[in-house]
């Protein structure tokens, strides 16, 4: 959780993965206002991870800003999680290098997205999506910078080529969400509370998988 006055990070709190979600939030935003010396009624946007990450993670976190917000009638700035990782990536990296944040998914896939050497923008030629690591090779330029828990899953496969360097420990911290955020509500991106919606990425293919289940139980009843 962090705080932005007047662009700048002026606070910012670190979660424990071990405690509950929403306990955790809702500890964190009164330790944050209390650090930044402000009420929450000085608030007059949000920002928030929209994903890809855990499940649970993501939807206590978009549920608990949708209140905050739709109460307040605040605009809301949905961050790529993957967009916030990639500027983690240490200032004095290699110049010149894309980079790649990955996610550890699970289910021996990774999270991934491509971004410019300044992590400003993903690269056009490349999408952001669930990947195995055949199709995650194969996708991948030779010579880049490799950040997250998915690189560092993987990373004698990932990282065995000239070029490559890995960034150990990098994760998506709340002043990136809230720098990227303020961004978008500068470009005028920000939506609505109630059109704020999670991305998963892996939606498309478990409502293939849904459909599909739900096919063979259609055919299995009309034996």
């Amino acid at each position: 959780m962090a705080f932005m006055q007047e662009g700048a990070v002026v606070a910012e709190q670190a979660g424990s993965a071990r405690r509950d979600h929403a306990e955790t939030l809702l500890e964190l935003i009164d330790a944050v206002l209390k650090d930044a010396g402000c009420a929450i009624e000085a608030v007059d946007a949000y920002a928030v991870t929209r994903g890809p990450g855990a499940f649970t993670s993501l939807r206590v976190g978009i549920g608990s800003v949708k209140g905050l917000s739709f109460r307040a009638g605040l605009p809301v700035a949905p961050v790529s999680t993957l967009a916030a990782l990639a500027l983690d990536a240490p200032v004095d990296r290699e110049p010149g290098l894309p980079v790649a944040a990955l996610l550890d998914a699970g289910r021996g896939e990774v999270y991934a997205a491509l971004f410019d050497p300044d992590c400003k923008r993903p690269l056009p030629q490349w999408t952001a999506g669930v990947y195995d690591l055949e199709a995650l090779e194969a996708q991948l330029p030779g010579p880049l910078a490799l950040v997250g828990s998915g690189a560092e899953s993987h990373a004698g496969r990932l990282a065995d080529c000239v070029g490559r360097v890995l960034y150990a420990g990098c994760v998506p911290r709340a002043r990136h969400v809230a720098r990227l955020g303020f961004a978008a509500l500068g470009r005028g991106e920000g939506v609505d509370a109630a059109d704020l919606r999670p991305d998963y990425l892996r939606g498309a293919r478990a409502e293939v998988s849904r459909k599909a289940a739900l096919a063979r139980r259609s055919g299995l009843d009309t034996i």
